[in-house]
């Protein structure tokens, strides 16, 4: 499945804070019903050790991703998707650890 950056540029992405503190999945972005998040660029930062997990609802996106205290994780905008949800699944976030986690994530929905 291919989704093609033609036509979109950086005004067109949408944007969502990244914020929270707790173990377990933390919901970056709900779709609308009948469409899917597509990931074009995220950062996060932690200020403790922990483990991250990009997840499209119940399934992984990644493995364990271990990030150290004040460590983060940049994914650029290179033009191709970096994570892409099913049909109205969240894309989510797991940590392990209790890390307060800071950041944003620049996304479209796709049908």
């Amino acid at each position: 499945m291919a989704f093609p950056y033609d036509g979109l540029d950086a005004k067109a992405l949408l944007h969502a804070a990244i914020e929270f503190s707790g173990t377990g999945d933390n919901i970056l972005v709900t779709p609308p019903a009948g469409q899917r998040v597509v990931v074009y660029q995220l950062f996060a930062l932690a200020d403790a050790a922990t483990i991250f997990r990009f997840k499209s609802g119940g399934t992984s996106l990644t493995g364990p991703l271990s990030i150290p205290a004040g460590g983060s994780i940049t994914l650029d905008n290179n033009r191709e998707p970096w994570f892409v949800t099913a049909i109205g699944e969240d894309f989510i976030l797991n940590q392990s650890g209790t890390a307060t986690v800071g950041g944003v994530v620049g996304y479209v929905f796709a049908r």
